[in-house]
């Protein structure tokens, strides 16, 4: 599915991308209705029997009617020059789930308890990626100072940050 647009969840939502199944955003904004209350996230889900081969996640493998679309074993969000804002955790992909894959360039994350949420599943490695992309959390800042920490990326083995990642404060 490609979406280019205002999205707005309610505080107890999340989108959820199961096996197979693939979202791409490009020039959208993911916030909730209800500022500052925090809306759950973009759960990215995977299948544990199979790891994610790079050959696999290449982009146009998946979109535009290709005899490819919905071959994947894994989840897959593409995040495009987009803003996520206000969730628990705007992208998460964890070890329960299976290992969805999530390619993110370009994007900005703002207000966000966790931005991105990686980690790997039993027997593979998470091949996501994060690049190009800026992460804002003033609204968080008070936090640290009550004994609250909100990390902004949390990769666990083998995801890749790299790029020009912006992380103001």
């Amino acid at each position: 599915m490609l979406v280019s647009c205002t999205l707005e969840i309610n505080t107890c939502g999340f989108i959820n991308i199961e096996s197979g199944g693939v979202l791409k955003l490009i020039n959208s904004v993911v916030t909730t209705k209800l500022k500052p209350n925090l809306w759950k996230g973009i759960n990215v889900v995977g299948n544990p029997a199979y790891p994610q081969v790079t050959s696999t996640l290449v982009e146009y493998n998946f979109f535009n009617g290709s005899q490819n679309y919905y071959s994947m074993s894994h989840g897959s969000l593409w995040l495009i020059q987009s803003t996520i804002s206000y969730a628990e955790k705007a992208v998460y992909s964890m070890s329960g789930n299976g290992g969805g894959y999530c390619n993110i360039d370009q994007r900005t994350f703002r207000d966000n308890d966790y931005s991105v949420y990686l980690e790997n599943y039993p027997g593979f490695d998470q091949n996501s990626q994060v690049l190009n992309s800026t992460f804002d959390n003033p609204n968080r800042l008070a936090g640290w100072v009550s004994g609250i920490y909100y990390p902004q990326v949390y990769i666990k083995s083998a995801s890749r940050l790299g790029g020009n990642n912006n992380f103001l404060i």
